[in-house]
């Protein structure tokens, strides 16, 4: 590559790693020397414009990029891999946040708009037995698809164990009442039956396996902690999951009633 006088630090560091990389391009990879001076020339000019923008030296530059790229992964692990919706520990601490921003609002805010709604598989495991794991997974992915196709942007969603789900809401309006148990009420309703639906679409067999989705959610009250809100709806989820499940017909073992 031609050589070029220097006209500071910056531009002598582009030029010496541009000659490097053209000189590993056309000796040792064996591109073509036309190419590897291209490759070389626009390297070069890419780093004196990251120069203009902050780092001054090629360490610099490969630590803006480690960073950029640690932000990435540490991004993508807030995620799980397979349902796209955020992992438990990512929940616990929003749901931390959220409480404690709800009850440092005080009075007269719309802090009373926080709800937290906590969903849960039925018939996974009977389903993971006469279908398979491939289509257990279907029922849970189509799960998660309704949980982030019904979100808006204020809400967050979360996938808080092998078959549990669970959403905060933000914003949300009460009734003319003032009241937030029918309008949670109806908002559960429609994910269970949207989730459903979406199973029937996929061919699952849904009424025979009893394949579902119970979701119960709650307000935030004033005083409360995070766990206490957690606690108090898990409670409450269990109990109509148990509830649910003796409804089933008699002819189901209580083994098999175990998701």
């Amino acid at each position: 590559m031609p050589n070029q006088l220097p006209i500071d630090p910056q531009l002598e560091q582009a030029h010496h790693f541009a000659n490097k990389a053209y000189e590993g391009l056309n000796n040792h990879v064996g591109v073509d020397e036309e190419v590897a001076l291209k490759i070389a020339s626009t390297l070069r000019s890419n780093m004196l414009a990251q120069f203009e923008q902050g780092p001054t030296t090629i360490h610099g530059i490969l630590e803006q990029k480690a960073r950029e790229e640690a932000e990435a992964t540490a991004e993508s692990l807030r995620f799980d891999g397979m349902t796209g919706l955020k992992r438990q520990d990512v929940f616990h601490n929003d749901l931390e946040r959220t409480v404690e921003r709800f009850n440092y609002e005080g009075e007269g805010s719309d802090r009373r708009g926080a709800v937290v709604v906590l969903g849960d598989l039925m018939g996974l495991k009977r389903l993971n037995t006469a279908a398979g794991h491939a289509a257990g997974n279907i029922a849970k992915k189509i799960a998660a698809d309704v949980l982030i196709e019904r979100q808006r942007p204020e809400d967050e969603a979360y996938i808080i164990g092998g078959d549990e789900y669970a959403l905060i809401l933000r914003g949300v309006k009460p009734d003319e009442n003032g009241n937030y148990d029918k309008v949670i009420k109806d908002l559960t309703a429609d994910y269970e039956a949207a989730t459903k639906q979406g199973m029937i679409n996929e061919g699952l067999p849904v009424e025979e396996q009893h394949l579902g989705i119970t979701m119960v959610g709650a307000a935030i009250e004033p005083g409360q902690t995070a766990q206490e809100v957690y606690e108090n709806i898990d409670e409450e989820l269990n109990r109509v999951h148990a509830q649910r499940r003796m409804q089933l017909p008699t002819e189901i073992s209580k083994d098999d009633r175990i998701i």
